[in-house]
C-alpha cells in the first residue's frame, strides 16, 4: 500500500487498479461547480440520476447515494460521510468516512481521506454561503401585497412587485415578466405551471411549492432566473419539472419520485422520492465536459442545431454523422511532358548480325561496331509505376521490290526481324510500349500518351537484338515477308541524347457515393379517423402523434423512415393540409436506452430504440399545430398519410396515430420531453405514460381532438394500419 501511495504522490497511474485511493488533488470548493450544493446532508431514493456533482457543505455531513442509483461520468460526490448503497454506481468520490454497498461501483477515482482544512474544520466552500453574512442582498427577504388565487384552468400574468401568497390554479398558468418579485409564498398546487420571463429574480420568504405533476419553466436563459427562499420549505413534486437557479440555505428541499431537475440548487438538506433526475445540460450554461448546450447562449457552436438537449442520453453532445455506404473510387491521370531528343553525329558503335538471304551482292562486305551513347533520364512524380504489356503488331506476310536511292545505300537484311520499306515520308501513330536494346544498355521507355513518328523516304529497319549492318554500294533491296513488332527509325550513325525529362503526374481523385434507404413499400399509407365531440379552443395547441411496432428485426442493426407525411381535415369548412416532420428510426441491438430528440438542421425526429425487449408501441411522429380559431367539436374525417421505408427487408409495420390538445404548449421540439416508448423502464421516463407523451407540458393537457384531459396526454388511438417490405 505505501509502494502504491508513493506511486500516487508522482502521479504514476496504474491500470491494474480499478481504483487507488489517493491524496487530494484540489476537488473544488467553487460553490458554482456543485449542481447540488447541501449544508447538512444529501438523500436520495432507488434508482436515482444525476449528471452533476454533489457536495455537501458541512463538517460531519452525509451524502446518501441509494441503490442503483447512477452518477454520470466525470462528477464528483463530495462529503465528510459518503454512503453508496446497493448497486449504485458513482464516478469521482471525496470522502472522509466511505461505506460501500454490495455491487456498488466507484467508476473514476476514490480520495479518501480528505486533506485539511476542509472538513477539519472548515466547511467544503469558503466563504460559506450557508453564513447569513453571505446571503444575497434580498435577505431577509419580505412580502406584502395583494393575494392571488388562480382558478382552475386559469391563465394569468404577473408584473414585477411585491405579492402575498400567490396560487395557480390546477391545469392553470401563471406567466412572470422579467423583473424582481416578492411573495410571502408562491405555490403551483397541481397540474399547473409558471413560466418566468428571463431575467428574474423571485423572492420568497416562506414556501415554495411546484406541485405534482406540475412546472416551472424559464423562457430565456435559465441561468438569468433566480428564486430565493428563506422559509424552511421547498418543494418539488413528483411527475414536475423544474429549470433554474434555487437558494434556499434554511429550507429542506424535497424533490418528488420522477421530477426532471435542471440548474443549480442550494438548500440546508435534500431528500428524494424515487428515480428522480438532476440534469446540468440545459442550465443555460456551457459547464465543463459538454460539447454543447442549446440553452446556453451560443452553446451549440459546435455542432448548430443538432446539439442533443438536455433530458435525453448523451445529452449536451454532438451526435455522430447518420451512417452512410460510401464507394470510393480513383482515377488515374498518366500525363507525359513533351520530351525533346537531340542527335548529334558520334562515334557509335553497332552490331550488326545478317542472316537472311538477299539478292543484293556484298562484294565488299564491311562490318561496323559501333557503342551507342545513350542517355535517357525519367522523371516519375507521385511514386506510381505504371506497366503496360508490350503490344505485338503482326502484319500479313507481303512480298515487295522497292528501289531506294540514298546517300549510302543501305541493304539490310536482318535475321528474325523486321525490314520495312518506305518509299515516301509516312506519319505512324501508335499507342504501345517501344522498347530499344542494345548491347551495352538497355533503354526502356513507358509511352501512354500518343506517339508520333515521321520517317524521311529511306529504309526503317526493327532491330530487337543485336544485328549486323552492311553498308556497300547503290544497290535494290528486295525484302522479303516479314512480321512487325516494333518500329525503330534510323537515318543514320547518330548517338542519341535525351536531354529533357519524362515527367510522369499521377493524379487520385476520391469519389465518395451515398446510398440512401431503399424504399420497400407498395405504396404510400395512410389513416382516417376523426376527432371526439370537445370543442378545441383558438390558440390552444393540438398535438398530433403517431405510434408503430415493428416485427421482423434481426440481430443487426435496423432503421425505418417515414417521410412525406401530410395531416388533413376541414374545420368550420376551412381545409387544412399540414406538413408533419419526417421520422427516422433505428433499432439497435447495442442500444440500452430508448431515446426521441429532433434535429431541427433536417427537420426530422430521430429515435434510438433497442432491437428487443421493448413492452407497447413505440413513438413515430409528432406534429404542434396552433388552432387559428374555435374548432369544433367532432371534425371527421382527419387523414394522416404517409410513406414508409426500410434499409432492411422482411419487416412488417404497424402503426396508428391521436392527438390531445393543450392549452400551453411549444414548437420547440426538444423542450417537450417526449417519451419514446410505451415501456415503463427503458427511457429516462419510468412511468405509465404512453409513448409521445410530452412529459414536460403535461401540466396543460385538456380535453379535445381524441383526448380527454387529466391524465390523458396522447389522446386514444386510431385504427391500426399494417405495412410490410419484403
Amino acid at each position: 500500500m505505501n509502494h502504491r501511495m508513493i506511486l500516487c504522490l508522482t502521479c504514476f497511474l496504474w491500470s491494474a487498479f480499478d481504483f487507488v485511493p489517493r491524496l487530494a488533488l484540489g476537488q473544488s470548493r467553487d460553490p458554482e461547480y456543485y449542481q447540488l450544493l447541501m449544508r447538512d446532508q444529501v438523500r436520495t431514493k432507488g434508482g436515482s440520476h444525476i449528471t452533476g456533482n454533489v457536495g455537501v457543505n458541512a463538517p460531519q455531513g452525509l451524502l446518501n447515494l441509494s441503490h442503483y442509483s447512477v452518477v454520470a461520468d466525470g462528477r464528483d460526490l463530495v462529503g465528510d460521510l459518503v454512503r453508496i448503497q446497493n448497486s449504485a454506481r458513482a464516478v469521482n468520490v471525496f470522502a472522509n468516512i466511505l461505506h460501500q454497498g454490495n455491487l456498488a461501483t466507484i467508476a473514476g477515482t476514490l480520495t479518501q481521506p480528505i486533506s485539511p482544512p476542509i472538513y477539519a474544520p472548515e466547511p467544503l466552500v469558503v466563504p460559506d454561503p450557508f453564513d447569513p453574512a453571505n446571503f444575497p442582498p434580498a435577505f431577509p427577504i419580505t412580502c406584502g401585497g395583494p393575494d392571488r388565487a388562480g382558478a382552475t384552468r386559469e391563465s394569468f400574468v404577473l408584473t414585477p412587485g411585491s405579492y402575498g401568497t400567490v396560487s395557480v390554479g390546477s391545469n392553470g398558468k401563471l406567466t412572470l415578466q422579467p423583473g424582481t418579485y416578492e411573495f410571502c409564498s408562491l405555490l403551483v398546487v397541481k397540474y399547473g405551471g409558471i413560466f418566468v420571463e428571463a431575467p428574474a429574480t423571485i423572492n420568497v420568504r416562506d414556501v415554495f411549492l411546484v406541485g405534482s405533476s406540475s412546472a416551472f419553466v424559464p423562457v430565456g436563459n435559465p441561468r438569468d432566473v433566480q428564486v430565493n427562499v428563506q422559509g424552511y420549505l421547498a418543494r418539488v413534486g413528483s411527475y414536475s419539472t423544474f429549470n433554474g437557479r434555487l437558494f434556499a440555505p434554511n429550507a429542506k428541499l424535497r424533490v418528488g419520485g420522477l421530477a426532471l431537475v435542471t440548474g443549480h440548487m442550494v438548500a440546508r438538506r435534500l431528500q428524494t422520492d424515487a428515480r428522480p433526475s438532476f440534469l446540468t445540460c440545459g442550465n443555460g450554461t456551457l459547464d465543463g465536459g459538454e460539447q454543447c448546450d442549446a440553452s446556453a447562449p451560443g452553446g451549440d457552436q459546435a455542432c448548430p442545431g443538432s446539439c442533443v438537449p438536455f433530458g435525453q442520453p448523451n445529452e449536451c453532445t454532438c451526435p455522430g454523422p447518420p451512417p452512410t455506404t460510401t464507394t470510393s473510387s480513383s482515377i488515374t491521370t498518366t500525363s507525359v511532358t513533351t520530351t525533346t531528343t537531340t542527335s548529334t553525329p558520334t562515334t557509335t558503335v553497332t552490331t550488326t548480325t545478317t542472316s537472311t538471304p538477299t539478292t543484293a551482292p556484298n562484294p565488299n562486305p564491311t562490318t561496323t561496331t559501333t557503342q551507342p551513347i545513350t542517355t535517357s533520364t525519367t522523371t516519375t512524380l507521385g511514386g506510381t509505376t505504371t506497366t503496360i504489356a508490350p503490344t505485338t503488331t503482326t502484319t500479313e506476310p507481303t512480298t515487295s521490290s522497292t528501289t531506294t536511292t540514298t546517300l549510302a545505300v543501305t541493304t539490310t537484311t536482318v535475321g528474325a526481324t523486321t525490314t520495312t520499306t518506305t518509299p515516301a515520308p509516312t506519319t505512324t501513330t501508335t499507342v504501345a510500349t517501344t522498347t530499344t536494346i542494345a548491347q551495352a544498355s538497355t533503354t526502356t521507355t513507358t509511352t501512354l500518351a500518343v506517339t508520333t513518328t515521321t520517317v524521311a523516304a529511306t529504309t526503317t529497319t526493327t532491330t530487337p537484338a543485336p544485328t549486323t549492318t552492311t553498308t556497300v554500294a547503290a544497290t535494290t533491296t528486295t525484302v522479303q515477308a516479314t512480321t512487325t513488332f516494333t518500329t525503330t527509325t534510323t537515318l543514320a550513325v547518330t548517338t542519341t541524347t535525351v536531354a529533357a525529362t519524362t515527367t510522369t503526374t499521377t493524379t487520385t481523385v476520391s469519389t465518395t457515393t451515398t446510398t440512401t434507404l431503399p424504399l420497400c413499400v407498395p405504396a404510400p399509407t395512410s389513416i382516417t379517423s376523426n376527432f371526439n365531440g370537445t370543442p378545441i379552443q383558438k390558440d390552444s395547441f393540438i398535438w398530433f402523434n403517431s405510434v408503430l411496432k415493428v416485427q421482423g428485426l434481426g440481430s443487426n442493426p435496423v432503421t425505418i423512415r417515414f417521410d412525406s407525411q401530410t395531416i388533413q381535415f376541414s374545420a368550420a369548412g376551412n381545409p387544412f393540409v399540414l406538413n408533419v416532420p419526417s421520422a427516422s428510426i433505428t433499432f439497435s441491438p447495442t442500444a440500452t436506452l430508448a431515446t426521441t430528440t429532433f434535429n431541427t438542421v433536417t427537420n426530422e425526429w430521430e429515435t434510438v430504440l433497442p432491437s428487443s425487449g421493448l413492452a407497447g408501441n413505440d413513438f413515430l411522429s409528432g406534429l404542434a399545430f396552433q388552432v387559428p380559431f374555435n374548432f369544433p367539436g367532432g371534425i371527421n374525417p382527419v387523414t394522416w398519410s404517409g410513406t414508409f421505408s426500410s434499409d432492411t427487408p422482411g419487416v412488417s409495420i404497424n402503426w396508428a396515430w391521436t392527438a390531445a390538445v393543450y392549452t400551453t404548449f411549444s414548437t420547440n421540439y426538444n423542450s417537450l420531453g417526449v417519451k419514446p416508448v410505451d415501456d415503463n423502464m427503458a427511457s429516462v421516463y419510468h412511468n405509465s405514460d404512453h409513448a409521445g407523451t410530452p412529459e414536460n407540458f403535461k401540466a396543460f393537457v385538456t380535453g379535445g381532438a381524441r383526448g380527454g384531459g387529466g391524465s390523458d396526454f396522447t389522446g386514444s388511438l386510431s385504427g391500426t394500419t399494417g405495412v410490410s417490405c419484403p
